[in-house]
């Protein structure tokens, strides 16, 4: 009888070893047979089949991708207004000090200057700064649109936006204190125009003679990025010293409906043949 339990006992034994191994076996097929299953769908496009399930889940993951890259560039759908043209400001008679003279301009939907704030502010340069720019045009911004009853396409239409204005007239001596009143703040910049953290005045070029005035646009990404910098009106002996001034300003990113958006900012800069003091 003990005999016969024991030979019961290895027989059991011995199947639930069988069926472990059997298990083990079937599972390691299982896996080998995902592997090949793998290989074949990446190393042959004619082994490459998706179910409709995969297939819906990689489309829902490429819209994700795609709508978090248009959160990070900015809000989508939104282009800045662009400087067209408009004369720029002369340096006021008799004035012997510097000045800076800092806007915040709205532009109209028709692409003219709607208003002006003043941001910094420096008499008597002030005033004209803001009589030149009253009269810039711009290509006004455009921002796409959706329909108020979701009937017809987003439509990409003009709508009011703004840009920053900045005007740096150098003093006319260059080791000599001047006359005249230091810059001064008056007002914070709307959270949709780009301001400015570090503003660098240009530095008057060894090689130049006289006076000559330079508009430059910069670009301002979403991210507070400046991306890029190019004259808009011209000095020639004064083009490179006032690209080096502007490629070194830092803005903080206009914000638009809650997202950062692409911007441009004008940034002029003044120069007068300087006057060696003694």
């Amino acid at each position: 009888m003990v005999r016969s339990a024991m030979t019961r006992t290895d027989i059991s034994q011995r199947h639930a070893i069988d069926a472990t191994t059997s298990f083990h076996e079937v599972t390691k097929s299982s896996r080998i047979h995902e592997e090949k299953i793998s290989i074949r769908v990446l190393r042959g496009p004619s082994f490459f089949v998706i179910s409709r399930i995969t297939r819906a889940l990689v489309a829902i993951l490429a819209m994700v991708v795609l709508h978090g890259s248009a959160t990070v560039g900015g809000q989508p759908g939104f282009v800045a207004p662009r400087y067209v043209g408009g004369g720029l400001p002369g340096t006021p008679a008799l004035v012997v000090s510097g000045g800076e003279v800092f806007l915040d301009v709205i532009v109209a939907e028709d692409g003219r200057v709607d208003s002006i704030r003043t941001l910094r502010t420096t008499p008597p340069f002030t005033n004209a700064v803001i009589k030149a720019v009253r009269g810039w045009r711009f290509r006004p911004a455009t921002e796409v649109v959706a329909s108020p009853t979701g009937q017809t396409p987003p439509m990409n239409r003009p709508v009011a936006g703004s840009v920053f204005v900045a005007a740096m007239f150098a003093p006319p001596s260059l080791n000599a204190p001047t006359l005249g009143e230091p810059p001064r703040d008056v007002l914070s910049a709307s959270g949709e125009t780009p301001t400015p953290t570090t503003a660098i005045p240009a530095a008057y070029p060894l090689r130049a003679l006289g006076d000559g005035t330079v508009l430059v646009e910069v670009t301002i990404d979403g991210a507070s990025v400046l991306t890029d910098a190019q004259v808009k009106v011209s000095s020639p002996a004064f083009d490179a010293a006032a690209l080096t001034a502007a490629r070194s300003w830092s803005f903080v990113a206009a914000r638009r409906h809650g997202y950062g958006v692409t911007t441009h900012a004008y940034l002029l800069f003044a120069f007068r043949q300087p006057v060696i003091g003694h």
